[in-house]
């Protein structure tokens, strides 16, 4: 089984950012049609039923993955509403609490971060294999 999780794994705004939907963008996937990583990954999958999700890193019972996708996210943003005074930006609360709660309900698995981001991601704790994560 492989367990897909956090705030970018099913949301169609998170994939597409600003400018695209709206000009600041939005999150969530009810203002257009597409495929979400988690969907492409379902359809792809071999064992579309061996493909679980979270969005919270909690881990629906009695699910025993022994891999993780993180997929993190920044919030849409265009423009001014998006600038930041500081670089990297960190990781938002929710996907630090995902990545958190993946870890601690088995801290064997492996996890993978995949990042949708248009700016450099504070990920520096995790790219030396802190709670888990394997791979970036």
């Amino acid at each position: 089984p492989l367990l897909v999780a956090c705030s970018g794994a099913h949301d169609l705004g998170a994939q597409m950012g600003g400018w695209s939907m709206a000009w600041q963008g939005v999150q969530g996937n009810a203002m257009t049609a597409g495929t979400t990583i988690l969907q492409a990954i379902r359809e792809r999958s071999e064992c579309s039923r061996c493909v679980h999700f979270t969005p919270t890193g909690q881990t629906p019972s009695p699910v025993a993955a022994s891999t993780a996708l993180a997929v993190v996210s920044e919030d849409p943003y265009a423009e001014t509403a998006g600038d930041r005074l500081f670089l990297p930006i960190p990781l938002s609360n929710r996907d630090t609490k995902c990545i958190e709660a993946l870890h601690a309900s088995d801290p064997r698995r492996s996890i993978v971060l995949l990042i949708l981001s248009g700016r450099p991601m504070d990920i520096e704790l995790y790219a030396r294999g802190t709670y888990g994560v394997r791979a970036v």
